[in-house]
């Protein structure tokens, strides 16, 4: 078996409740993985609340034959 490197561009469509636009762009952008990585404390302690995460694209764009 062969080994690859793929480099994976995915797309989420946040809702998010924060204390401004800001506030709400730079915590979507920490605590968002594949799941809401924010802790309930964390959650409470920056003042925010992730509703629901949505994927809107998870594409391969790039695949190289690993050294």
């Amino acid at each position: 078996m062969k080994s690859y490197n793929v480099v994976v561009s995915r797309s989420f469509a946040v809702r998010i409740d924060a204390e401004n636009p800001v506030a709400a762009s730079r915590l979507a952008e920490t605590f968002i993985g594949f799941n809401n990585e924010a802790t309930e404390a964390e959650q409470t302690k920056n003042h925010f609340k992730i509703h629901s995460i949505e994927m809107l694209e998870n594409d391969a764009i790039e695949i190289e034959l690993s050294k």
